[in-house]
């Protein structure tokens, strides 16, 4: 009984015809522990009979992907390739999404190693570490500091508000600039708020400058790694973020910066509002959407069709890949887990399409891109990718 219970709630879920109630009752099916082969076993069918052929609609794959928003692993088919339905499973207490696809053709996913894997050991994914330095050079270690306030610095009060989060309350009129900096380390995050009300969210192996309480006509801050900036409006103080590479000036708006050394050009990507570029004099005005780019030692590339979602799936807490070749994807789960790659033999080609939870270990990541026949040795902190 239950079973054909599953089975009718899932063609309605798919077809999208369940009512609120049934949705609710779905949902609790889903990730009931106890009906794991029921699910398995209706799910696993639908996905084997799909033709090999056949694509999903892009309405459907976005109601897979948000209607299991809480699980580990979420996996999207991507344009422009077959693809296998996503199957649901119960794995550690979670929903699990498997069967996508991460090349061309269709796998299945188990969640077990892949022939040819070796992992000696896993990686636990990173999390909320920063260290901030204060003007003077006193560090905190945020991670073991206690929440509420940690220094007084350049007419602003400095307050840890969680084990995420860093708020800078401005308690003075007129001080001299004081700089503070935070820096995340490998597998490392965090969030900060400028005494102006600008959220800004620190990816892995970033440190961001800034001061303590803005003044002068303008809000400068200075950017290594990876940023996405919430500027609060000031008409009357433009916003900038200096990169060492490119300037980006704006009054209020919501972009990211990435600014990673190791990666091939310096790109912004806007998400509303309007931003300029400035590199050796030469300006670039983006609309939401568009991306810029550096291109060479002293141009500017404009990409009006930007992947956004994709530039910002790490704030959301996502790996993300569209079109991307292995070592663009190894450059993000060095700087996640902390770990060092190397490249054995010749390295694979092809592109890589999938989404997945960065609160996922490092072999299930793993898991996931040896679906496509790419082979990982992993000891200790050193990742090696085979033939």
């Amino acid at each position: 009984m239950k079973e054909e219970r599953i089975r009718q709630l899932f063609e309605g879920w798919m077809n999208g015809q369940l009512s609120e109630s049934e949705e609710q009752e779905w949902m609790q099916l889903l990730v009931d522990p106890t009906l794991e082969d029921e699910r398995d076993r209706i799910i696993g069918h639908y996905y084997q009979d799909l033709p090999i052929g056949h694509r999903m609609e892009p309405e459907v794959a976005d109601a897979l992907f948000r209607k299991i928003l809480p699980a580990p692993v979420r996996e999207l088919p991507q344009r422009r390739r077959r693809w296998g339905l996503l199957a649901a499973a119960v794995m550690a207490g979670a929903v699990v999404l498997t069967g996508a696809i991460w090349l061309a053709g269709r796998t299945k996913d188990t969640g077990k190693p892949v022939a040819g894997n070796v992992y000696k050991n896993d990686v636990a994914p990173g999390g909320n570490h920063a260290v901030l330095t204060l003007a003077g050079g006193a560090t905190i270690l945020l991670d073991s500091a206690a929440d509420g306030n940690l220094a007084s610095q350049g007419g602003a009060k400095v307050l840890k508000l969680d084990a995420g989060s860093l708020s800078y309350q401005r308690t003075a009129a007129d001080m001299a600039m004081v700089y503070n900096m935070l820096s995340t380390p490998s597998g490392g995050q965090y969030q900060l708020i400028l005494s102006d009300g600008t959220h800004v969210w620190l990816n892995a192996l970033s440190s961001i400058r800034f001061p303590t309480a803005f003044g002068g006509s303008d809000r400068t801050v200075e950017l290594t790694g990876e940023a996405y900036f919430e500027v609060a409006k000031d008409n009357k103080r433009p916003f900038k973020v200096h990169t060492g590479g490119m300037d980006v000036v704006v009054l209020g708006t919501s972009f990211d910066v990435n600014a990673y050394k190791d990666e091939p050009a310096i790109r912004t990507t806007l998400q509303q509002g309007s931003v300029k570029l400035v590199m050796d004099g030469k300006e670039m005005l983006l609309h939401p959407g568009q991306q810029g780019e550096t291109e060479g030692p002293d141009g500017l590339a404009l990409v009006k069709d930007a992947d956004v979602d994709q530039a910002l799936a790490w704030m959301k807490g996502f790996f993300s890949f569209e079109d991307a070749d292995i070592q663009m994807i190894m450059r993000q789960l060095s700087r996640w887990y902390g770990i060092e790659v190397r490249y054995e033999g010749l390295r694979k080609k092809g592109s890589f399409g999938g989404k997945m939870g960065r609160d996922l270990s490092l072999t299930q990541v793993l898991t996931g891109l040896s679906q496509s026949g790419i082979h990982f040795r992993l000891e200790g902190k050193q990742l090696t990718v085979l033939p």
